[in-house]
């Protein structure tokens, strides 16, 4: 591969990145902002990578902050925090969060 090649390669893959960094900050956005009673519980499942496992999720709102179950669940997440995390360590072309509200 000359420079050139080079740098077109890296360019593609910058498009590439860039296109699916929009794709999620869209899919953020579309989150809107955090209106939710405290209790509200969310069930939620996700696949990461490649992976064809989905794995099962539940979260719930506590003194203002999101907690959600598993092994790297944090102590609290702020409502940004928590919809980032949602969408994170997942391709986009391969995002299958489904999302249900529950009482």
């Amino acid at each position: 591969m000359n420079d050139v090649d080079t740098q077109v390669a890296e360019l593609i893959r910058q498009k590439k990145i860039d296109a699916e960094v929009r794709f999620k900050m869209d899919l953020i956005s579309g989150f809107g902002e955090d209106d939710f009673e405290e209790g509200t519980v969310f069930k939620f499942k996700k696949r990461f990578s490649a992976s064809s496992t989905e794995y099962s999720y539940a979260a719930i709102k506590a003194e203002g902050k999101w907690y959600n179950t598993g092994p790297r669940a944090p102590e609290g997440r702020d409502w940004d925090e928590f919809v980032v995390w949602l969408v994170t360590g997942i391709p986009a072309s391969e995002l299958t969060l489904m999302v249900e509200a529950s009482d």
